[in-house]
């Protein structure tokens, strides 16, 4: 689990606002809207820079109902067969 740590981890900190996407590459700005980090700094930014309510930020808390429900989902099936039943 450790060795993914720079493969999932890092590169979801660089998506999660701390650099704008709008100034990035394309691809990159692709990239990031695959990564569920990117929403919750963008719900953040909209949140505690903005002054915004939950209006503002209720599709990135949809998709990120969706990222939660998806890997769950994922866990369920992926790790059954390692559950002591």
């Amino acid at each position: 689990m450790m060795q993914f740590i720079p493969i999932v981890v890092i590169p979801q900190l660089f998506f999660s606002g701390l650099i704008p996407l709008d100034s990035m590459a394309d691809w990159v700005q692709v990239l990031g809207k695959f990564l569920p980090l990117s929403y919750s700094g963008h719900a953040l930014t909209q949140v505690m820079l903005w002054g915004k309510g939950w209006s503002s930020i209720d599709a990135d808390l949809g998709v990120l109902l969706i990222f939660l429900l998806t890997l769950n989902i994922l866990n369920v099936f992926g790790l059954r067969r390692y559950r002591k039943v």
